[in-house]
């Protein structure tokens, strides 16, 4: 889109005359090298010479070198009458003479007489300077070696921006959208940008954008011989926040879940604590911009038993009303896992992992609360609610995902198996869940949105199934399809925009894959967003309003990388530009 502003606040003269190399030139004799001017005698105009600036439509931003348009319109007067034979012109001033615009003088058109008391508009192309920073523009009019002579122009200053293949290169840019106008799309593909690199052992990214300009990255550290501590980065807009906190001190805080409310706000969702005693924790951003702080030291959540509970996901309803999803272990860590035995036989809460012998570990439930009393006021949490209760099998549920649609239509998937996973899924109407249903999705891994007619799940294994909203309905679920992409390892994240597409993202053979659904509702195919030969992680993903999608991943180097854990990169770019 191309935007125009009429005035900017000015630079002060002696920087602008220090930035054009010009200081201490009176003005005198100056060429213009494409406007045809012979020079000024001096600043004494002919009597009868005088000028009125009436108003100018110059674009208040332009890529560096690129051609542009701008109108500067001024009335004659004086008693002489303007002509381009009489060598009436418009010149360069700050400074005088100056051609950073590409032309020292304006012409006034073949044969066009201005005669006193008329106005004149010069429509005239120019062309930005090399140089990206903000350069001033000023015109007065010249009456060619006689004199200056009129009203100066009001003085601007255009901010002169890196060319489109720049501002892509800062991963957060987006050329013809937002905050630059270049004419079409970038000259190539965004590229990533490291918010952290890879001494900060960065591990389970996510990210959540309020609006095109704000952003939040939160990830866990896990530097070895430390504890983990939650970092984050705030983009709001001009540039990245540095690294920091969630909460202060030491501790292990890990697993975190990011969401925004209507207000721009952030939620979270992480894990505190280590072995029985990890526990959910809620936490909130308190401003709607990135100057401001995360709640310290958040609000623990009441376990139902006083063992591991961990991989909260959260999310927010119409109210900004916080509900969190966590699995809950049944029976007490034990470091390492005894063995089965030759019967499989494990002790209470527990069932036995795999085979000869296997190992015994505990059954999880998968949780459920939400916060009464107001999202960032005061209120409780409520008591847990087991989602999983009745599904058959061994009882291991982890890693849900929630979606709220409203107060009244909350909707939670999860894995539920062991060894054999499942996604299952269940719905709150306000008052109570529905019964678990198991939703078609062989995986391990969900991410659930929901519309008005419509639940979508999507795996990591580029699954995705649908089944209608209508809650304890027992509707059936539609057969799955595979979105072409490779191998899985793990992590997905499902968006739906408000214009009602799906951006899906996960874990293929340690890169990164993304697709979209066509205005059909089709999945396109899969695209790649990491580098090659780079081994990345746990992605994660938002859309903003304009379409943007924004990724956050860790990424490392084989050997030298440590698993899942090494530097965070960031990227925001749309389907069509990714190659």
């Amino acid at each position: 889109m191309k935007r125009t502003r009429q005035i900017r606040v000015s630079l002060g003269l002696c920087v602008v005359c220090l930035a054009m190399g010009a200081c201490g030139d009176d003005g005198v004799g100056g060429g213009d090298g494409g406007g045809g001017g012979d020079g000024v005698a001096g600043d004494g105009a002919a009597a009868g010479d005088d000028a009125e600036f009436v108003s100018q439509n110059v674009p208040g931003t332009v890529p560096a070198g690129a051609a542009f348009q701008a109108q500067l319109t001024l009335r004659n007067t004086g008693t002489t009458t303007w002509s381009e034979a009489a060598e009436y012109r418009l010149g360069s001033q700050t400074p005088q003479d100056n051609q950073v615009w590409g032309l020292g003088r304006l012409e006034i058109g073949a044969g066009v007489e201005v005669a006193p008391g008329e106005t004149y508009t010069f429509d005239v192309d120019l062309t930005a300077p090399a140089t990206p920073m903000e350069h001033p523009m000023q015109w007065r009019m010249v009456h060619e070696n006689v004199g200056w002579f009129g009203e100066t122009t009001d003085l601007l200053t255009i901010d002169v921006t890196d060319d489109c293949a720049d501002h892509c290169s800062n991963g957060l840019v987006d050329c013809g959208e937002t905050y630059i106008d270049c004419g079409g799309d970038c000259l190539q593909v965004c590229q990533p940008v490291e918010l952290a690199d890879v001494t900060a052992s960065g591990g389970y990214t996510r990210i959540a954008v309020a609006s095109p300009g704000k952003v939040m990255v939160v990830w866990h550290r896990s530097a070895p011989g430390t504890d983990n501590i939650l970092r984050w980065r705030c983009w709001g807009g001009e540039g990245w926040t540095p690294i920091d906190q969630v909460t202060p001190g030491t501790g292990t805080n890990e697993y975190p879940w990011i969401v925004t409310d209507s207000q721009g706000r952030f939620h979270l969702a992480h894990n505190r604590g280590f072995g029985d005693g990890r526990h959910p924790v809620y936490n909130r951003f308190d401003a709607a911009d990135c100057d401001g702080q995360w709640h310290d030291p958040g609000e623990a959540l009441v376990r139902e038993l006083l063992y591991s509970a961990s991989y909260p996901a959260i999310t927010v309803d119409e109210n900004d009303s916080p509900y969190i999803t966590y699995s809950q272990s049944q029976a007490p860590r034990v470091s390492p896992f005894p063995d089965c035995g030759a019967g499989g036989v494990c002790g209470p809460n527990e069932h036995c992992y795999g085979t000869s012998p296997g190992i015994c570990i505990p059954d999880y439930e998968q949780h459920f609360a939400r916060r009464t009393g107001g999202a960032f006021g005061s209120g409780t949490w409520t008591a847990p609610v087991d989602l999983s209760v009745g599904i058959p099998g061994a009882r291991f549920s982890h890693h849900g995902a929630i979606y709220a649609l409203s107060s009244t239509s909350v909707h939670a998937v999860w894995l539920q198996g062991d060894p054999n996973r499942d996604i299952w899924y269940a719905q709150f109407d306000g008052a109570q869940w529905s019964p678990a249903e198991y939703t078609g999705l062989g995986a391990h891994m969900a991410d659930v949105a929901v519309d008005a007619q419509t639940v979508h799940v999507f795996s990591n294994k580029a699954q995705y199934a649908t089944r209608p909203v209508a809650p304890f309905s027992g509707a059936p679920w539609a057969p799955f399809v595979t979105v072409p992409g490779g191998s899985t390892i793990n992590f997905v994240r499902l968006i739906l925009t408000s214009g009602g597409g799906l951006h899906a993202v996960w874990n293929a053979s340690y890169r990164i894959a993304y697709s979209m659904t066509d205005t059909n509702g089709d999945w396109l195919p899969t695209k790649l967003v990491s580098p090659e030969g780079e081994e990345c992680h746990e992605p994660s993903l938002d859309v903003d309003v304009d379409g943007n999608a924004h990724f956050v991943w860790t990424e490392c180097t084989p050997p030298a990388c440590s698993g899942e854990f090494g530097s965070v990169w960031y990227l925001k770019t749309r389907y069509d530009e990714l190659p």
